[in-house]
């Protein structure tokens, strides 16, 4: 028994070695740089690019951001964000774009290509508590389709910061005392005159703190994009 397992395992072991390494040899190193395809090319806005793209991103930002009449930036809008959906689902609202109800906009430039730009933009509601501020990256890429001229098209809307979320609750404990006592009694109609005014301060110091941190935070936020508006 054992001398046949002795006899499997040294044919095995033969054929392994008469094949021998199957897999192709290795090419020496060449010597030369690897190129890559699709490089980025690091290019510098013209004026006549800075115009248009705020002007894509003014529209965009008042139509398929915000929901009004987000039909309106399908002309602007590339193949990859329009993919999968028609004119008819942006009429009704339906769209790959991550809606915010914009009342203000700043914007900072992250990159420029030759041919992709990408914006950090800064929006801002009405509503503050409902609808904090957030910071979007916003991209363009080249449409040298377009006649006479080079144009831009947006090519993504992306949260790259999220909302501040700030959360006030309270939960007034009274203190317990006798039903028996008068004194007792006395104190506990004292706190029920009383409680209604301290929660009515309680909500006004909330309100306010909360107030302050948005503003605070939002500040903080905008710095980097003061003077370039949408």
């Amino acid at each position: 028994m054992l001398g046949g397992v002795l006899v499997a395992v040294g044919g095995i072991v033969a054929a392994a070695v008469a094949i021998g390494n199957t897999a192709p040899p290795e090419l020496p190193p060449s010597g030369h740089p690897v190129m890559l395809e699709n490089r980025p090319q690091p290019a510098t806005l013209s004026a006549a690019d800075r115009r248009e793209i705020t002007a894509v991103a003014r529209l965009f930002l008042r139509t398929a951001v915000s929901r009004h009449h987000p039909e309106k930036s399908w002309p602007i809008s590339s193949p990859a964000l329009r993919s999968g959906q028609t004119l008819a689902d942006w009429k009704s609202g339906v769209l790959a774009v991550e809606p915010y109800p914009v009342a203000a906009a700043k914007w900072n430039l992250a990159y420029s290509d030759r041919n992709e730009v990408g914006l950090d933009v800064w929006v801002a509601s009405d509503n503050l508590g409902a609808y904090p501020p957030e910071v979007f990256r916003l991209t363009f890429v080249a449409n040298d389709n377009a006649k006479h001229r080079r144009s831009w098209l947006v090519d993504s809307w992306t949260p790259t910061s999220m909302p501040g979320t700030v959360a006030a609750g309270m939960s007034p404990d009274g203190p317990s005392a006798s039903a028996d006592s008068p004194r007792a009694s006395a104190k506990s109609s004292l706190l029920w005159v009383a409680a209604p005014f301290g929660a009515l301060i309680a909500v006004l110091v909330a309100a306010l703190g909360l107030s302050l941190r948005i503003r605070l935070r939002e500040r903080r936020i905008t710095a980097p994009f003061r003077g370039r508006s949408l």
